[in-house]
């Protein structure tokens, strides 16, 4: 598994809005953040997510939830 892959499966993401019709939403290319950095990672809302939030407090989380992975 790649790094990308490996930082994505950190993920189950369900994107319902993608499931309703087209006028309730407008698809939008992904554009990742020139330089992210972490500010504050909430530590409790990441395990309540079921999250590792080791994995993601540090540059590699701020691109993980940036979108610049």
């Amino acid at each position: 598994m790649t790094d990308t892959a490996a930082d994505l499966a950190l993920f189950t993401f369900d994107n319902s809005y993608a499931r309703l019709p087209e006028r309730f939403y407008v698809r939008q290319p992904p554009h990742p953040a020139p330089a992210p950095r972490m500010v504050r990672l909430n530590r409790r809302l990441a395990q309540a997510m079921g999250l590792d939030a080791d994995a993601l407090d540090g540059p590699r989380g701020a691109a993980i939830l940036s979108g610049a992975v």
